[in-house]
């Protein structure tokens, strides 16, 4: 079958009964929560499928707001790295001098051309 055409968007709404748009679903849980009655949490929830769908939200474990968030600023200074000629074992071999280093640190092919020596993985 063909449909004629129609320049107007299509509005969907969900199908409900005169009752249930009448009726504000919040404001009968709210209710239902805070009133003590002789009904059992099933029958309750069994009434509605828009009360079971907000209770269910309601139940539902969510993550926290985290009310800060951390900052962090580097400031970059462009500033040459410091390279000096250093003599390990009679060989000569360029360093780089990091004054707040609290580690020194060789990569293998240096420590291989400074030293001659084979590399302990162990």
């Amino acid at each position: 079958r063909k449909q004629n055409p129609t320049n107007e968007p299509k509005h969907t709404e969900p199908h409900k009964s005169e009752l249930s748009r009448k009726v504000d679903t919040g404001s009968i849980l709210t209710q239902i929560l805070a009133t003590s009655c002789p009904m059992t949490v099933g029958e309750v929830v069994g009434l509605s499928k828009d009360i079971a769908g907000e209770l269910q939200d309601l139940l539902k474990v969510q993550k926290p707001e985290t009310t800060s968030s951390t900052v962090v600023y580097m400031e970059e200074r462009g500033r040459p790295v410091i390279t000096v000629p250093v003599e390990v074992n009679g060989r000569k071999v360029q360093a780089i001098i990091d004054s707040g280093s609290e580690i020194n640190i060789l990569n293998s092919c240096g420590y291989q051309q400074a030293t001659c020596l084979p590399i302990d993985k162990s």
